[in-house]
């Protein structure tokens, strides 16, 4: 278990770096695009609602209350964030994912 936490932690890292990257200068404070470029979109989405899952697993192994509230609040943005950004350019292919997405929201 301890070796599954570590890697989704690095998991969360790689997936953040690669989101980021589609932010101006690539900087974590910018916001992203309001729409990500058609060649881009469907490995952006995948890696966006990969994100909000492994940040919800990452919470099951937080070390402190205080720790697990924070990630899972992370999750919760991430996953809401992800399913509005598909609901809002009707972005059919991925309206399952948003649907279980915000249900896992619901849920953590």
């Amino acid at each position: 278990a301890k070796g599954a936490g570590s890697c989704a932690t690095q998991a969360t890292r790689y997936y953040a770096a690669f989101i980021d990257s589609f932010r101006p200068e690539c900087s974590p404070t910018a916001p992203l695009p309001a729409r990500i470029d058609e060649d881009n979109e469907r490995v952006f989405l995948l890696a966006s609602f990969s994100l909000g899952r492994v940040l919800h697993r990452c919470s099951l192994s937080a070390r402190t209350p205080a720790s697990e509230v924070g990630v899972m609040a992370a999750a919760i943005r991430h996953l809401q964030w992800s399913a509005e950004y598909v609901r809002r350019h009707k972005l059919t292919e991925f309206e399952q994912e948003a649907g279980l997405a915000l249900q896992l929201a619901e849920l953590v």
